[in-house]
């Protein structure tokens, strides 16, 4: 499973995306008062959690977690508890899950 989900042609089309339209989306939003959760599993290999992380480190609502494999139900259930308050966004994203929370 961690050979698919990790296939460098894989990974390399989420991260096109994510850049190409998430990030921009996320990054150009007028009200900064909220957090992008970015939810994915501790098997993602190092090399592109610390893309994710430079990615993602000029745009401070963003939040990376990462979860060790289980459900995706149930590790949804967890960050969502662990980010309480009114949710106005969930989106399946590239290879992560993120989640919009607005404050």
């Amino acid at each position: 499973m961690a050979a698919y989900l990790f296939d460098d042609a894989r990974i390399e089309e989420r991260f096109l995306l994510f850049e190409a339209i998430t990030l921009p989306s996320v990054a150009a939003q007028t009200d900064p008062d909220f957090t992008f959760l970015i939810v994915t599993g501790k098997w993602l290999p190092p090399q592109h959690l610390k893309r994710l992380q430079d990615l993602t480190a000029h745009v401070p609502q963003c939040v990376i977690k990462q979860f060790p494999p289980r459900p995706h139900r149930k590790i949804m259930a967890k960050a969502i508890n662990n980010w309480r308050g009114p949710l106005t966004h969930h989106a399946c994203n590239s290879g992560w899950t993120t989640m919009m929370q607005w404050h």
